[in-house]
């Protein structure tokens, strides 16, 4: 029976394909949500406003500032300190070993063409994942390579911690934006919440 850290450790590599596949829907919806505003919010400024504040707004949509000036604004009002990059944990660093061992370019000459493009991507993938400190995708790619890897300890379940409420953050971010939120209300409140969107961007960008 696996040790109960391999345990906790397997549910939450099962946690992060969930999550992962639900990002993606979200972002796929968060894009379609994205179009269907920026169409309301230019047939509410075109019928509703007048021509002086329609230029407004004009300048406002060219500057791209649809949906997100919420967040820019307040963004711009924290301020938050510039992020100090972390060291790479020893436990990611040791596994991108194991995975250079089989799919490292320089490892690959001898190897057929498909093959070592295959191999080569994985690389490239697994090197991006080291320096985002992904442990999860590092694990998948070792499963694809058959790369022998020790037993994972507390450290990485810390590591795949963060992973998790990373990608809740962002999903949570997609659904603050003003075009998630009215994409997804009743027909009946969407004038609602586009004339008070409609209201604070002038305030705040005129």
């Amino acid at each position: 029976m696996p040790s109960p850290i391999k345990q906790e450790f397997d549910l939450r590599l099962l946690q992060l394909k969930y999550l992962k596949a639900k990002l993606e829907m979200n972002k796929g919806l968060a894009a379609d949500a994205s179009t269907h505003f920026a169409e309301a919010f230019n047939g509410f400024v075109k019928n509703n406003l007048s021509k002086k504040d329609r230029k407004v707004f004009e300048d406002i949509t060219k500057k791209s500032m649809i949906d997100n000036s919420k967040k820019r604004a307040e963004d711009l009002a924290s301020s938050p300190p510039e992020e100090i990059k972390e060291p790479t944990p020893l436990s990611i660093k040791k596994i991108f070993r194991k995975i250079a061992k089989e799919a490292h370019p320089d490892k690959l000459i001898k190897m057929g063409e498909e093959e070592r493009e295959k191999k080569e991507e994985l690389f490239k993938t697994a090197k991006n994942a080291a320096d985002q400190k992904n442990l999860s995708v590092l694990y998948e790619i070792s499963e694809k390579l058959g790369a022998e890897l020790p037993e994972p300890d507390s450290s990485q379940i810390v590591i795949l911690d963060d992973e998790i409420e990373r990608i809740n953050k962002e999903m949570k971010e997609i659904k603050s934006t003003a075009s998630w939120e009215w994409y997804h209300a009743e027909d009946k409140v969407k004038e609602i919440l586009m004339v008070r969107y409609i209201q604070f961007i002038y305030e705040t960008c005129k």
